[in-house]
């Protein structure tokens, strides 16, 4: 898991392993599933899933100053 931000005071975004996808086809990295960007609130313990996507992974978030916009780096 990779923490990249704070959405607010509890409220965290972050990259990680997202099971609900299946594995990846690359051969070096087909025990591993996809990465995808979440919040993760630490009061209430939930992930929330924000993008995702079988076969690429999501990586390195970083919230605007504003705190209205994500950018990302994304790969297959």
């Amino acid at each position: 898991m990779e923490i990249t931000g704070w959405l607010n005071d509890h409220t965290v975004v972050l990259s990680k392993e997202n099971p609900d996808l299946p594995k990846l086809n690359l051969d070096e990295l087909k025990e591993f599933h996809p990465r995808s960007l979440y919040t993760y609130d630490l009061n209430t313990k939930e992930f929330t899933l924000l993008q995702g996507k079988a076969d690429w992974n999501f990586w390195g978030a970083e919230l605007s100053k504003d705190k209205k916009n994500l950018f990302y780096y994304e790969y297959t």
